[in-house]
């Protein structure tokens, strides 16, 4: 049976560009294939681009009247689709 890696970070906010740099490191340093995001702060409407080459699929759920809760999910590129 293969094993998946799942990677789960509360990063308080996502909006700025060089959080998500960080977490793009971690993303590299950690090799997981699904990895989970809370807080993201984003509102409808202003999401940003989040394009990693190895995480083709991006799934996230905001808020409508608030930027301060959201998810998002990530899926690695070599999981089955």
């Amino acid at each position: 049976m293969a094993s998946v890696k799942v990677s789960s970070y509360n990063v308080r906010g996502f909006k700025a560009p060089a959080k998500r740099g960080q977490i793009c490191r971690l993303l590299y340093k950690h090799k997981a294939e699904i990895l989970l995001l809370q807080e993201t702060h984003f509102r409808k409407g202003h999401i940003p681009r989040l394009g990693h080459m190895n995480y083709n699929q991006w799934f996230h759920s905001i808020s409508q009247d608030s930027a301060s809760r959201g998810v998002s999910i990530a899926l690695h590129r070599r999981l089955p689709s």
